[in-house]
């Protein structure tokens, strides 16, 4: 399979994100690729290709001399779907940095997201790999645009413009596949204030029942939560149960994002005036499923909240 050299193209507007890489050190960042065997060696070099001749060259897999303190993954992974929804594929690509965070109340450090750049993720026709290539051209270039807004003196700190590169048609060395653990910690939970938790629910018009039902949950459980769910917006409890239709793709069909997210402020251990605002804890599915009704919700909802309560007791 031949390689064909990215050309790097004129810098995107800066995100967000651009405030977390100051002071990153990219010589202990680690970079993975999920994608299939058969393209993940072309699209790594393709990766660091780009960041070469944008003169951040990150150390190979395998060749760094110091440990590694951050992942930055690059998800390019479609996958097929069964006969419900025949010669189509669940696509959606990101690229995250994932890194320490201090959690502002209690201290504890956790594992999380601190840049991310992502495609929602839709059913879709199957992915060739001039999409791919485009997709990962996209984002790789994005985070080097935020980078260099983040550290203005990145040309000076010495990095090699012409590191060596893995042969074409073999993989890197080292892991170059990591999967995301859908759950902090309990400790992440210590020191958690319930009676000034924010509850938000996420489902469509169903929200308001399920809002009522979430809060009678957590009280009948011991968690005191604000009767009005309201809390102090210091920390939200939410739950998201979304179905974005498919007719277009799988009739019949909807894509369905459950999930408990806990989000608060957590400073960036590296560099900690940087706060920003990410899951401590979680769970979520996605599946493809027929339209589901309010009673399937609401035990999902309770299964999501009791995964919580039994957390938040063990903590």
């Amino acid at each position: 399979m031949s390689i064909v050299s990215p050309t790097v193209k004129a810098m995107a507007a800066i995100t967000a994100y651009a405030a977390t890489t100051q002071n990153l050190d990219l010589n202990q960042v680690q970079f993975v690729v999920v994608a299939s065997p058969g393209v993940r060696a072309r699209l790594y070099d393709r990766a660091m290709t780009l960041f070469a001749k944008a003169d951040l060259p990150l150390p190979h897999a395998g060749n760094s001399h110091t440990p590694a303190t951050a992942t930055l993954t690059l998800t390019l992974d479609p996958h097929p779907l069964d006969a419900s929804c025949p010669d189509k594929v669940l696509y959606g690509p990101s690229l995250l940095l994932v890194e320490p965070v201090i959690i502002q109340r209690n201290s504890v450090v956790i594992n999380d997201t601190t840049w991310l750049l992502e495609t929602r993720t839709h059913v879709r026709n199957p992915v060739e790999i001039s999409n791919l290539e485009t997709d990962l051209d996209r984002l790789i270039q994005q985070f080097i645009t935020d980078y260099k807004a983040g550290n203005p003196g990145w040309h000076s700190r010495g990095t090699s413009p012409n590191p060596e590169r893995p042969r074409a048609g073999h993989e890197p060395t080292g892991p170059i596949h990591s999967e995301a653990n859908d759950a902090r910690a309990n400790s992440s939970l210590r020191h958690l204030n319930v009676d000034t938790l924010q509850v938000h629910i996420s489902a469509g018009r169903f929200r308001q029942p399920l809002t009522t039902r979430a809060i009678r949950h957590l009280r009948e459980a011991g968690l005191l939560v604000p009767l009005d769910g309201k809390g102090n917006g210091a920390v939200t409890l939410g739950v998201e149960l979304t179905q974005h239709s498919l007719e277009d793709q799988c009739p019949g069909h909807v894509l369905y994002e459950s999930g408990l997210y806990l989000v608060e402020e957590v400073r960036i251990k590296r560099n900690p005036q940087v706060s920003i605002w990410s899951d401590t804890w979680l769970r979520e599915t996605m599946l493809i499923v027929a339209p589901v009704p309010l009673r399937q919700l609401e035990s999902d909802q309770d299964a999501l909240l009791n995964q919580f309560i039994r957390s938040f007791q063990t903590r």
